[in-house]
């Protein structure tokens, strides 16, 4: 409690600086974590996902759909994986359902079914893709229903620029560095006053610890604004919340008058 005390006092002739700090680390937090969500908001993924063969899949609830999701998006024909909302996963399965046998869309439609879109890079081929719809049944057990591969046409020219489908990775890129800039603009008043304590109260790593408990703050924050939504990503968050106390040792320095 005394570091975080500490740290509000600092707020008090700062709190512009603090405004920012707080802002843009939840900022920090909510992009990373909501990537393809920034980029349906903002039209980016129309600009590209008409250009690239995709195909549907439908899994059982009962596996890891962000395991298996990150484990496609590895593989390096996969242009991205995105997991459908509710309603996008009622048309896939009316569409996938309508082609099957009587028994077997009666069972499939029983069960507890999570839909994902598969997009590829445009210069695969179908025998490449399959290969994909392979890896994913194995990922994801045999119940797993996997859609036709939907090829765009040849002929039509590219309408959206090359950084839209970029644009969720610049706009985390960019919160980060303004945030970046935002700790580093409390790295002289922080030095400053704990090197007063540190000489009148016999006190060791005041900085340090005192921004260790700014960071602990900022985090609880960024943290509730990534989850204000719907689930994030739960990589990106750790990433994070580990920028996030590795800022700590920005502070590291021992202290001085001059900051």
């Amino acid at each position: 409690m005394f570091y975080l005390s500490h740290f509000f006092q600092i707020v008090k002739r700062y709190p512009v600086r603090f405004t920012f700090f707080i802002v843009l680390t939840m900022g920090l937090f909510f992009s990373a974590s909501h990537r393809d969500f920034i980029k349906n908001t903002i039209g980016a993924d129309k600009a590209t996902q008409v250009f690239h063969p995709y195909f549907h899949a439908l899994i059982s609830t009962r596996q890891n759909i962000s395991w298996i999701s990150r484990k496609l998006r590895e593989l390096p024909g996969v242009e991205r994986v995105e997991v459908l909302s509710k309603e996008k996963l009622n048309q896939q399965v009316q569409d996938l359902l309508s082609g099957m046998d009587g028994e077997i869309a009666q069972a499939v439609g029983e069960m507890e079914l999570a839909g994902v879109k598969v997009v590829t890079r445009s210069e695969l081929e179908e025998r490449s893709i399959t290969l994909i719809k392979e890896y994913l049944t194995r990922l994801s057990g045999s119940d797993t229903t996997v859609g036709a591969t939907v090829f765009p046409p040849k002929k039509k020219a590219v309408s959206g620029f090359v950084w839209q489908a970029w644009i969720s990775e610049i706009i985390v890129a960019s919160i980060f560095l303004l945030w970046a800039a935002s700790v580093m603009s409390f790295i002289s008043p922080v030095r400053k006053s704990s090197y007063l304590i540190e000489q009148f109260q016999r006190r060791r790593g005041v900085a340090m610890k005192t921004w260790g408990a700014a960071a602990a703050i900022a985090i609880l924050f960024g943290a509730a604004s990534a989850f204000s939504m719907k689930k994030p990503d739960i990589v990106p968050m750790v990433i994070c919340f580990a920028l996030a106390m590795l800022s700590t040792f920005f502070y590291a320095r021992r202290t001085s008058w001059e900051g």
